[in-house]
């Protein structure tokens, strides 16, 4: 195990997803890594929100996968939203519905997008999203009726 005394937090419809015994055997990755943590008894499966201290919270953004969340960050009144897999690019500001070919459920995946986005523009909160061009650490505002991103 990479990190042998992790908790591995997991919404259980993305374990569904993943953990079909067709899907384990056909994909040679899930085997390698993900099987040796399921054997670890490390895998802890949730359903919904769940908190895992007072700062963090997974929150369910469905779409990309059945189970994909995002992680919630609430510290010293600031609020900021790591994204995952929600967005891939900034165009998907102006066209939530822009979805990659991996997105199982791209019907969900932009309606997930967009709720996200106006969220994160209603409240200000820190947008965080690691396949953006650098830096994709921001503020999504309203502009002239569409969203727009401000870089921290």
């Amino acid at each position: 195990l990479f990190f042998p005394n992790a908790r591995y937090f997991v919404q259980q419809n993305e374990w569904d997803h993943w953990m079909k015994p067709e899907t384990v055997a056909s994909q040679d990755h899930l085997r390698q890594c993900v099987s040796p943590i399921e054997s670890s008894g490390r895998v802890v499966l949730f359903s919904g929100e769940k908190a895992l201290d007072s700062n963090l919270t997974l929150v369910p953004a469905p779409g990309h996968t059945p189970g994909h969340v995002t992680v919630g960050i609430n510290s010293g009144g600031e609020r900021a939203v790591i994204i995952g897999d929600a967005s891939h690019h900034p165009l998907q500001l102006d066209h939530p519905d822009w979805s990659p070919s991996a997105d199982v459920d791209p019907r969900q995946a932009a309606t997930t997008r967009a709720s996200l986005m106006d969220a994160a523009a209603a409240d200000g909160r820190t947008w965080i999203a690691g396949h953006w061009p650098h830096p994709g650490m921001g503020r999504i505002v309203p502009l002239e009726g569409k969203r727009a991103f401000q870089a921290l």
